[in-house]
């Protein structure tokens, strides 16, 4: 097939005949029911199409100029049957991959397959809820609070209203225009919460995975080495407390990861710290669940129906992450949270930041460094570390703190900075 036109303008008659010719080609060896992928730049061969469609897509922009082999239009077929002929040009790579991906694995389905997709996705366990939740952030509208239409703390609206002016004509001369205002509700605030019971059953549905999830205790190669959490001594120690918990290895056991990423835009860490409790009670909800109840879940490689406990045992952040998810302040004097209150904070004069100094009582009793009075300050170190503090120390300390969720009240007048 004579491919020329591909470098002609579009406006030309060769162009639109060549189009044309390229379509009753696709359409008749690469079609998918009505649709094939589109190789315009907009579309990037990463979504299907109809022949309308693509007519327009590629008279409005230039079919790709390197792409004259149509591997991916059927022409590799009809090469392959009318003899020995190798292919060795690789079409252009798609703009999306993700959205190439989807349309793969759906195989170029239409609007008419997207409630067959959704259904897909929901035995998969890949959906998630919608909560309102307020637009300053001090509840969620779910549970006894599901029918509230403002917040019980600041009594802001839950929702926010779009006004839509429609014109109405004139009826006589001399009378002004009105306009008619109609208010659509829509949430002001929206949590997408992914539920966690869903997903853990998942990881039983396959027989291959069910098997990883048992691996910590059916392993043999358990020879004192750090290769895996069951190596550390809060696996071990937990299991001694709760034997019940650890009988069944399917039993899981949590961590959460987060950074001191700010995913509230512009506030401050505390705020953002009061804020995240707020949008943690859905997940705080099911961890309760996991760990008093269980959920009824089924293990493919073992073919029977087992009541799944889970248990929350780490928190992996960063410093910063320490102050969004535990609410210990990072940035005063009292930082450490190793130290505590038996600290040694020191502030820079024209910095205004603190740094921490007496490091060298962690140190051995008998280390050089504990006398070297020229090297640290003219001060010899005589302290033993800080001790450290259990739960309940940590809980005396806090119990009697007062935590308001939500945004801070908004100042009247700005700070001024000093000169």
């Amino acid at each position: 097939m004579d491919k020329s036109w591909i470098g002609m303008p579009r406006t030309s008659t060769e162009y639109l005949l060549g189009l044309n010719q390229f379509l009753d080609f696709a359409f008749m060896n690469g079609a998918i029911r009505d649709k094939i992928k589109c190789p315009c730049p907009k579309c990037g061969f990463g979504k299907w199409q109809t022949r309308g469609i693509m007519l327009d897509h590629l008279i409005c922009n230039p079919f790709p100029k390197n792409y004259v082999t149509w591997v991916l239009h059927g022409e590799i077929n009809v090469l392959q049957n009318s003899g020995n002929v190798e292919v060795t040009q690789d079409a252009p790579p798609p703009e999306n991959p993700i959205e190439l991906l989807s349309n793969e694995a759906f195989r170029g389905i239409g609007h008419e397959g997207v409630d067959e997709a959704k259904n897909t996705i929901n035995k998969l366990c890949l959906y998630y809820d919608k909560i309102d939740a307020c637009p300053n952030d001090y509840m969620l509208y779910w549970e006894g609070d599901a029918n509230e239409e403002t917040c019980k703390y600041c009594h802001t609206s839950r929702w926010k209203f779009n006004e839509k002016s429609n014109n109405n004509q004139v009826s006589t001369i001399g009378k002004r225009k009105e306009k008619n205002k109609k208010k659509q509700k829509k949430q002001a605030k929206i949590l997408r919460y992914f539920p966690l019971k869903p997903r853990l059953q998942r990881l039983f549905m396959c027989s291959k995975t069910a098997e990883h999830m048992r691996w910590h205790v059916e392993d043999n190669s358990k020879d004192g080495i750090m290769r895996h959490p069951r190596d550390g001594e809060a696996w071990k120690r937990f299991d001694t407390i709760f034997p019940e918990f650890s009988s069944d290895p399917r039993n899981v056991r949590l961590g959460l990861a987060s950074d001191g990423f700010n995913s509230f835009g512009t506030m401050s860490p505390r705020t953002a710290g009061n804020n995240i409790d707020v949008y943690l009670q859905p997940l705080i909800k099911e961890l309760n669940e996991l760990w008093c109840e269980g959920v009824e879940t089924f293990d493919s490689s073992k073919n029977e129906t087992f009541r799944m406990q889970a248990a929350f045992m780490w928190t992996v952040s960063d410093f910063p992450g320490l102050d969004t998810l535990s609410g210990w302040d990072t940035h005063t004097g009292f930082a450490c949270p190793s130290c505590n209150f038996d600290t040694e904070p020191c502030r820079l004069c024209h910095s205004r930041k603190w740094y921490f100094m007496g490091h060298r009582r962690f140190l051995s009793r008998n280390h050089k460094f504990r006398l070297m009075r020229h090297r640290f300050y003219g001060n010899v170190e005589e302290r033993i570390p800080p001790r450290k503090l259990s739960g309940s120390d940590i809980l005396q300390q806090v119990k009697e703190l007062d935590v308001t969720f939500g945004r801070p009240a908004a100042l009247n007048d700005r700070r001024k900075r000093n000169r």
